[in-house]
């Protein structure tokens, strides 16, 4: 983990404290001396796959610190760039292709989200206690 982003590495931008768990994330593509680092990324943000300067990305974060982790695959970095630059045609969605989907297909990996996983585990979680909270009323009202 470092805090100063490399051709190829992820970038970890949360844009809220709550986004420190699982912030979005952007692939470190090229150096441009006139925008500096660009990232190509998919958010809900642009609605999609974007490739932009990773500036602008990380201001939408609010001031939050940044991290830079090297990418999930064992693709060379060329690579994953250009299956990620071939990827720009796909759609955001939350639940289907968010930015995890995104980076994991760059990678060459099965495209999966460790925090819709989570989401709907505690979804279900959380529909289970008030069924049962619900259920346990009606008891004592009975």
């Amino acid at each position: 983990m470092s805090g100063t982003p490399w051709r190829g590495a992820v970038a970890h931008i949360p844009h809220s404290l709550f986004m420190y768990a699982y912030p979005p994330e952007a692939l470190v593509t090229d150096y441009s001396a006139r925008w500096g680092w660009m990232a190509i990324s998919n958010s809900s943000h642009h609605g999609g796959v974007v490739e932009e300067p990773l500036a602008l990305i990380v201001n939408r974060g609010n001031g939050a610190r940044s991290w830079y982790t090297v990418n999930p695959g064992r693709l060379a970095v060329e690579q994953v760039i250009a299956n990620a630059r071939a990827l720009r045609r796909k759609t955001y969605d939350a639940l289907a292709y968010n930015c995890e989907h995104f980076i994991r297909h760059a990678a060459g990996l099965v495209p999966k989200s460790p925090q819709v996983r989570t989401a709907v585990s505690l979804g279900i979680v959380v529909t289970l206690l008030i069924k049962a909270k619900m259920s346990h009323d009606r008891e004592q009202i009975a």
